[in-house]
Formats: structure tokens, sequence, C-alpha cells
């Protein structure tokens, strides 16, 4: 909410119409650093577990057409974010 009051009509700092979507979008960043990143449960055997699929860039592009009011976002804009939080995982 924070951001969204702070940069309302800034669509430089904030490309969205609505202050849901850019709480659909943290969500989707934080699902996708998780997805992209995670090693998997800790103490699980690794030889018989199967190997995960991690989402694919069409996939969280796909994933979030029509969270803003119903339209799509940038897809420039997604593929920016993915190919950021590919490259660099979020750490805390």
């Amino acid at each position: 909410q924070c951001y969204w009051e702070d940069n309302a009509g800034d669509h430089i700092r904030c490309p969205f119409h609505d202050q849901d979507t850019v709480f659909l979008i943290s969500f989707a960043i934080i699902m996708l650093n998780t997805d992209l990143h995670s090693s998997g449960v800790s103490g699980a055997s690794g030889s018989s577990r199967k190997q995960r699929k991690r989402m694919t860039k069409t996939e969280f592009l796909n994933n979030l057409r029509g969270v803003e009011s119903s339209e799509d976002l940038s897809r420039d804009y997604l593929s920016t974010v993915y190919d950021s939080i590919e490259s660099h995982a979020i750490e805390i």
C-alpha cells in the first residue's frame, strides 16, 4: 500500500493503474523467486525425487495476463522482471 501511495500516477516508477495490481505483482515476484531458486524440501532424499520443473518465462507471463484491471501488463516489463529474478535471487 505504501508503494502505491508514494508512486501512484508516476508511470515511470509505478507502471500500474490499480493498487491491487501492485499486490498481485509483488506476490508473483515472491512466488517466482521461490520457484526459480529453492532447492526443494530439506532432508528429502535427492536420489528418489523427480526433477522439479521450474517456471518458464512464458508461464510467468501467461499467469499474469489480465491482472491490470482485466488488461495485460507490458510483456517487456514482465520479461525484465523474470530475467532479473532468474539472474539474481531475492535473499533476506
